[in-house]
């Protein structure tokens, strides 16, 4: 029941809803055997391209504050470690695997793949370890490390590898 009562209730359906009753509000004023005033038409046109324009702004500004960011705390290269806080709770959980990207030179590279080991949830920070460096590990400023919270194919074959030789396949 509460899924159909979260899925009834979201602002889409109320959109929706108002939508469609405004106008019928403003042309069910008239009686249904006199014909529609011009005046009556062209605000509910108005009122619908209104409401249209308000849902157009305000799916815009959700898409906008849904695009991942991740601000870094702390990566320590020289114990695998990487501490950051991340814009949208729940896009990682713990054991999540995900790339981490340095930027140089506007070109983002592949530099590791790491594993979230945890997440305190008061705070928003996630604590990860490096699994696997795909280039050389470099010392280098939070500002141009990026998180991608992906698994590309090539991730994948990494850790197949280790399985094959974990279980001897």
């Amino acid at each position: 029941m509460s899924h159909i009562k979260k899925t009834l209730i979201n602002y889409e359906s109320i959109f929706a809803a108002i939508t469609g009753i405004v106008p019928s509000f403003l042309l069910g004023l008239n009686s249904a055997t006199m014909p529609i005033p011009y005046r009556t038409l062209v605000l509910s046109i108005t009122v619908t391209l209104l409401i249209f324009w308000l849902a157009m702004i305000w799916k815009k500004s959700t898409y906008e504050n849904s695009i991942f960011t991740a601000k870094i705390i702390n990566f320590d290269v020289n114990n695998e470690k990487l501490l950051f806080k991340m814009n949208i709770k729940n896009i990682l959980s713990i054991e999540s695997i995900f790339l981490i990207y340095r930027k140089e030179n506007q070109y983002e590279e592949k530099t590791a793949v790491a594993i979230v080991e945890n997440i305190q949830a008061e705070n928003d920070l996630v604590q990860a370890k490096i699994y696997a460096w795909i280039q050389e590990p470099k010392a280098t400023e939070s500002d141009k490390i990026i998180i991608k919270p992906t698994c590309t194919q090539d991730i994948v074959k990494i850790f197949l590898n280790e399985e094959r030789e974990k279980w001897k396949i």
